[in-house]
């Protein structure tokens, strides 16, 4: 009888540990899934952006006319507020792929302490922390700002200011992806080990 209870109780660790196995396994792939979605930032969200960058830049050159000042802070200010307004409004995907490493390593973590195989899956992944959620915000507050000095908005394009955050955002999407891939391919590794 007591053999029984200690083989039952043997099986039963066995399922156990080997549903925890499972259950890491797909939390880690969904992890993994995520980080591949990243794609290039939305087209839709800055077509409008460069639309109203570039008419701010437009009459910036009304600077040089003495009436035309009026008109290019009152359009310079709105324009940067309906842009910033835009950036604040879809900022989600950024900041969720800025927080994407962290969420990356902890699963890594997890998955390592539920499986001893995997031990080597939680080494350094290059690129890992650099992927960090940069503002946009900030940055177009910032470009708004100096385009409201009379005479300097003209050298200030608020163009370049927008294709700066588009680029940011570009990158940290690619970021995402190549950790995710290289996370994988750890993985992989140690599943052949």
């Amino acid at each position: 009888m007591p053999e029984e209870n200690f083989i039952e109780k043997d099986w039963s660790d066995q399922l156990t540990a080997k549903q925890d196995f499972n259950l890491a396994s797909q939390q880690f792939n969904q992890i993994i899934a995520e980080g591949q979605q990243y794609g290039n930032p939305s087209w839709l969200k800055y077509g409008p952006l460069f639309a109203i960058a570039g008419l701010i830049d437009l009459t910036d050159l009304l600077d040089f006319t003495g009436i035309g000042i009026i008109i290019s802070k009152i359009v310079s200010f709105g324009g940067t507020a309906i842009i910033y307004g835009i950036l604040w409004l879809t900022n989600g995907k950024i900041k969720k792929a800025g927080e994407y490493g962290k969420n990356l390593e902890a699963s890594m973590v997890s998955f390592q302490s539920k499986v001893k195989r995997t031990s080597q899956v939680i080494g350094k992944i290059p690129g890992l922390n650099k992927i960090t959620s940069k503002n946009p915000a900030l940055k177009i507050l910032a470009g708004g700002g100096i385009n409201l000095i009379p005479w300097v908005g003209t050298l200030n394009p608020m163009l370049l200011w927008v294709y700066a955050i588009y680029r940011d955002e570009k990158n940290t999407y690619r970021q995402a992806q190549e950790a995710a891939l290289e996370a994988a391919q750890q993985f992989e590794a140690t599943q052949t080990a």
